[in-house]
């Protein structure tokens, strides 16, 4: 546009200021003329000079709001980057995770020959070895590939590197992947050559089974990785909670296994009163058990918790905590928005099946009755399975009902509608004790 204009002065197109500006006098002639249009080229050079600025100013906020848009969206970016305090966390989330337990809940449904004879006595110490030495390749390589820009196929590239050691023909050795080996790649790699030696299965069999293995253990941990890293950012993409209670404090596990143990020694003081004498006896045992996990001492119990007990409340012993917490822990692996989205109305059915593989929950509980009384007899072990089964059924299912009492809260909050379930749930719980109206003295 502008470059037109310069061109119709330069062509001598009458300028309307002429008139104003022409001179009076009789002399005037038209050689000065020409003079006009460099007036009007060097004005239009100004507009132009003007123009530029302008233009210039204009780019300038344009750039500077560019900017300020961009590092708005760096320092939103970097928001949601965790921190080296979370990713501690997450890498400690993962060590804590139950491999051993989810591995044998996947293939419980995909039988498999070679795995069923890991799972015996004689190749136990085989399975345990083939576990941590993924478990920990895992964490290792997590930890190394955490950052940059193509960290997952960093992660994958190293993890299948990893693997492959247990692949290798017997006539190679590990150096040739890597030099020197770590003495946990040495060890696993002859467990796994000495196991699969007997084995009618051939190569190829055990092969894809170890294939099979490594993903299924990848796939797991990645899981638990996304599952931490959606707790830490408190939903995950869908808008939907992974995690019911995330900071449970010890009161939370005063409250629940004191409702435990008061439910089952009503129900066992009312069954007693009227069961033959073999089962009488039994029966005795069991309830000398959990008067063994209930807490005669309260001053580790919670100041609050003392204030509403007047004497008859009941609440485990210190020592049980960490055996509620860990049941409680592995109950919440499932439990929770995205368990219910994938399994619906077998919720239940598989919270109570994990829970029940979860096999180191028992030694827990076992420890801590050995520091209260001996458990040397027949009878004293069976009246033991009893206790620790029925109190893993009871305390998942009190984690159930808690999460489907807050859960159902939240939906009629989202669809405006009220709703009064679960808000007494805990407080029915501390009242468990005064429905216990009976009392049976033992001899």
């Amino acid at each position: 546009m502008f470059f037109e204009e310069e061109l119709e002065d330069v062509q001598g197109v009458q300028n309307p200021d002429d008139d104003c500006i022409q001179s009076v006098g009789p002399l005037a002639t038209t050689k000065e003329t020409p003079k006009r249009p460099r007036k009007s080229r060097k004005r239009t050079r100004q507009t132009d000079a003007g123009t530029n600025r302008a233009a210039q100013a204009t780019l300038d906020a344009t750039s500077s709001e560019t900017s300020t848009s961009t590092t708005s969206g760096q320092q939103t970016r970097r928001k949601k980057m965790i921190t080296k305090k979370e990713r501690a966390c997450l890498i400690s989330h993962i060590k804590k995770c139950p491999v051993l337990e989810l591995v044998k809940v996947h293939f419980q449904n995909n039988e498999s020959a070679i795995f069923q004879q890991l799972l015996t006595a004689a190749a136990e110490p085989v399975l345990k070895s083939l576990i941590n030495y993924h478990h920990n390749s895992f964490i290792c390589l997590y930890e190394a590939n955490s950052t940059g820009k193509d960290k997952y196929i960093a992660f994958q590239i190293q993890w299948h590197k990893y693997c492959s050691i247990l692949l290798l023909p017997r006539n190679l050795q590990t150096q040739c992947l890597f030099s020197p080996p770590s003495y946990e790649m040495e060890m696993v790699r002859k467990h796994w050559l000495d196991f699969t030696i007997n084995l009618q299965e051939g190569e190829d069999t055990c092969n894809k089974f170890m294939i099979s293995f490594s993903s299924i253990i990848r796939d797991i941990l990645l899981q638990e990785t996304h599952i931490c890293l959606n707790e830490i950012s408190g939903v995950d993409g869908q808008g939907m909670t992974t995690q019911v209670a995330n900071n449970d404090q010890n009161d939370v596990y005063f409250r629940f296994g004191g409702a435990t143990l008061a439910s089952m020694l009503h129900n066992r003081y009312k069954e007693i009163r009227s069961c033959s004498a073999v089962k009488r006896e039994l029966i005795s045992v069991e309830i000398t058990i959990l008067q063994a996990i209930n807490n005669k001492d309260k001053s580790a119990i919670p100041a609050y918790l003392q204030y509403r007990d007047k004497g008859f409340m009941y609440f485990p012993d210190i020592t049980f905590i960490p055996f509620i917490r860990a049941v409680d822990e592995c109950a919440k692996q499932v439990v929770n928005e995205k368990g219910l989205k994938d399994h619906g109305d077998e919720l239940i059915k598989v919270t109570h099946s994990i829970v029940k593989l979860a096999t180191h929950l028992k030694s827990q509980l076992v420890d801590g009755l050995r520091s209260k009384m001996a458990l040397d007899t027949d009878i004293e072990k069976q009246a033991t399975d009893n206790v620790y089964d029925e109190m893993l059924r009871k305390l998942t299912n009190t984690r159930i009902q808690e999460f489907m009492s807050s859960f159902k809260q939240k939906m009629a909050f989202n669809s405006g509608h009220a709703s009064t379930a679960g808000l007494n749930l805990r407080d029915q719980l501390l009242s468990q004790h005064v429905q216990v109206q009976s009392r049976v003295q033992l001899d």
